[in-house]
């Protein structure tokens, strides 16, 4: 199998026809998105033999004299059985060819969405997994009777009660502050609130957004992003005690039930450290996924290496900017699992 590389997505063999069966973000439309926001430019790697065809997206950004790749996605299986040996074979690789071609210093850890079923020689990697809903397999009785019976319970509670969910655009301010107060809380990025205007502006009929709202009082908001592949839960926030049922009503109806009916496949709700403990705000969060039917997909998240000169000097540039405005170096959750680990 040769490896080729493409810098538009349009010039991969059959384009047309995969753009159902990948991820958004494996799509022009996302690499377009990042490119404003963050002046990523993006090309495909792609294998193709007659047993198997491979895909996977990669996005380099330029910071001064540092070069940071990403993968966008894990492998992408467009066709065939593909092996976990040839899928690391696929990704040693693509290493090969960034380090010879110096493509990039290093590899940062991949979004929370790519959930990789193994990884490079070489590579840090930690297990993680993300929590999903298969929607395709399923009737919506189905789906429904596999949500947990009080959480079942509080989404009919909350239509009793009369929680009501509004298209997110609509109230944009009111979403914007439920996702940065709830982020804040974590310590974690948000967007800002003009950025969540562009998206709506960018993804059109790509995303979703929704507000649940009781006796006129914003409870919860949830932002996504979908294809017929997958619907994703790509920023969440509510208020500090919601009304019964308010979170679990939104994403019963937007994310399960309406995506059934537009056809989409799969939720995804993005992310999930493995075995968190049982006193930790994401043992919580992982519960109340579970509630609603979700199962866990566990395999792994990496980063790579590749110049460790310009790799520490960078992470020595962003501690000491992190010094000066007297907060603390954000670490990537690889690092986070490895130092809990310790």
């Amino acid at each position: 199998m040769d490896l080729q590389l493409f810098d538009d997505f349009s010039q991969i063999p059959e384009s047309d026809s995969i753009k159902d069966k990948v991820p958004i973000f494996a799509l022009p439309l996302y690499a377009e998105w990042i490119k404003k926001e963050k002046d990523y430019s993006t090309v495909w790697f792609y294998v193709k033999s007659e047993e198997i065809q491979l895909l996977i997206p990669f996005s380099i950004m330029k910071r001064g004299p540092f070069k940071k790749g990403m993968f966008l996605t894990a492998v992408l299986k467009l066709s065939g059985d593909c092996s976990i040996e040839l899928e690391k074979d696929f990704l040693d690789r693509i290493i090969v060819w960034i380090t010879e071609e110096k493509a990039c210093d290093w590899i940062q850890q991949a979004p929370n969405w790519a959930i990789y079923r193994t990884y490079p020689e070489n590579a840090v990697a930690v297990p993680f997994g993300s929590y999903i809903i298969d929607i395709e397999l399923n009737s919506v009785e189905k789906l429904f009777n596999n949500i947990k019976t009080n959480t079942r319970g509080d989404i009919r509670k909350a239509q009793l009660i009369g929680i009501n969910l509004v298209n997110g655009q609509s109230n944009i301010e009111d979403l914007f502050e439920l996702i940065k107060n709830t982020a804040e809380k974590a310590n974690i990025s948000y967007p800002s609130l003009n950025q969540i205007r562009l998206m709506h502006e960018h993804f059109k009929k790509n995303i979703k957004s929704c507000i649940a709202y009781y006796k006129d009082m914003p409870q919860a908001g949830v932002i996504f992003y979908h294809t017929p592949f997958c619907i994703y839960a790509m920023y969440a926030g509510s208020v500090k005690n919601p009304a019964r049922g308010s979170n679990s009503f939104l994403y019963w109806h937007t994310a399960i039930e309406k995506a059934k009916e537009e056809g989409i496949k799969k939720f995804d709700f993005v992310g999930a450290i493995i075995n968190p403990g049982k006193e930790s705000k994401d043992y919580q969060i992982q519960k109340f996924k579970e509630s609603l039917g979700a199962r866990l997909n566990q395999g792994y998240i990496w980063k790579y290496v590749i110049s460790k000169e310009k790799y520490f000097v960078y992470n020595k540039y962003v501690k000491l900017v992190s010094l000066v405005q007297k907060r603390a170096k954000a670490l990537d959750i690889i690092d986070r699992v490895l130092q809990d680990s310790r």
